[in-house]
């Protein structure tokens, strides 16, 4: 079988793998883009912001359903409830802002570390100094 009788759609797809290909390649436009944001993909912001949903609301299930089952079993209703609910609150919290941190390039830890001796403060010190 010869590549002549193929449909429009088969004819283009070396074309689209070779372009594929060439995004994912360290230097490239899409390479380029996801080192601006961080590494995130650009247009991602809503996966982001479903994640970030996700981790509260799955830490929020977890300590309330780890909370009510330890009420049951020790027939403590409803205070296990209530201080799992406030635990997993916490963790759910902690655990998108430590995501938000890593998603947004020039924020935390990271750039502080990047500055040098802890950011402003830091910088306050040396011209004292």
């Amino acid at each position: 079988m010869s590549g002549e009788g193929q449909p429009p759609s088969l004819q283009g797809l070396d074309a689209r793998l070779r372009q594929a290909r060439e995004a994912g390649r360290p230097g490239s436009q899409m390479d380029q883009a996801a080192q601006a944001t961080g590494g995130a993909a650009p247009g991602m912001p809503l996966g982001q912001a479903m994640r970030l949903a996700v981790e509260m609301v799955s830490a929020l299930l977890v300590g309330g359903g780890l909370g009510w089952f330890l009420d049951g079993w020790f027939e403590t209703r409803p205070w296990l409830l209530v201080v799992f609910l406030l635990l997993g609150a916490a963790a759910g919290t902690l655990n998108a802002y430590r995501v938000a941190m890593r998603l947004t390039p020039g924020f935390g830890p990271q750039a502080d570390a990047a500055e040098g001796a802890g950011g402003e403060v830091g910088k306050k010190a040396k011209i004292k100094e």
